[in-house]
């Protein structure tokens, strides 16, 4: 995906300097690129934040499923009282958990418990 994103780049800079100046000065076509390389900064800061955000819910669900102690929003999770949900991402408690039954836990809000 990221190089067909890079290659469509390269095609948008290219057509905007073939543009004759007639049509566009050249302080529009640099305002074009400097609008362009704007989006791109923000796309890889994105990316980056996304990226340490994802590698950081992994960590966290290897954590629960090897066993460890997990804590979300106060409530402490395990592998004998909870189950994960891939699909959403989430912590719901086992069908024999019938004090928390309905609690919907999310990975992104919760820690290792040391």
């Amino acid at each position: 995906m990221q190089i067909i994103l890079f290659v469509i780049l390269i095609l948008l800079v290219a057509v905007i300097f073939a543009i004759k100046k007639d049509e566009f000065p050249t302080k529009t076509k640099i305002g074009f690129l400097l609008g362009i390389v704007l989006v791109v900064i923000l796309s890889v800061l994105y990316e980056y934040a996304k990226g340490s955000q994802t590698n950081e819910n992994r960590l966290t669900v290897n954590a629960f499923l090897q066993g460890k102690t997990l804590t979300c929003n106060g409530v402490d999770v395990t592998k004998q009282s909870f189950e994960y949900i891939s699909g959403t991402q989430t912590f719901m408690p086992l069908k024999t958990n019938v004090a928390q039954k309905g609690l919907i836990l999310e990975v992104v809000n919760c820690k290792i418990k040391d």
